[in-house]
């Protein structure tokens, strides 16, 4: 009987630290980062990059990213082309009047892009179709 109460107290025993540090790790977590930062000091921070360096991204994916906005953007995405390579990318093709600057405002943003041309033709009506 004795050893039975003696392991129902180091359960116990071990419970309530388990409990313990867990609350401890919740209650505490984001002041433990900030606690680490200042203890760390200015000499151990890393020097800032000057020039943002985008991830290097297949040129494929890179097309097909810029496809996907053009289907959000132009009338006609199917009248321009799409060429990439290196992470530069160049468009050509005939589309309405104004969507060369909304279309250029997407393709900034695109992830992975160095350079971009645009080499697109305005027009301010869509062709009269044949029926």
């Amino acid at each position: 009987m004795k050893s039975s109460l003696r392991q129902c107290r180091s359960f116990s025993l071990l419970g309530g630290m388990a409990i313990g540090a867990g609350l401890m790790y919740l209650v505490d977590s984001g002041l433990d980062i900030c606690r680490r930062a200042r203890q760390r000091g200015p000499a151990v921070r890393a020097p800032i990059s000057v020039v943002p360096r985008r991830p290097s991204v297949p040129d494929w994916v890179l097309a097909e990213r810029a496809r996907l906005e053009m289907w959000r953007t132009v009338a006609h995405p199917d009248s321009v082309q799409v060429f990439a390579r290196d992470g530069s990318m160049t468009l050509w093709g005939p589309v309405l009047a104004g969507e060369p600057e909304r279309l250029r405002e997407k393709l900034v943003k695109i992830p992975g892009l160095r350079k971009l041309e645009l080499q697109l033709t305005t027009r301010e009506e869509p062709a009269a179709r044949v029926a």
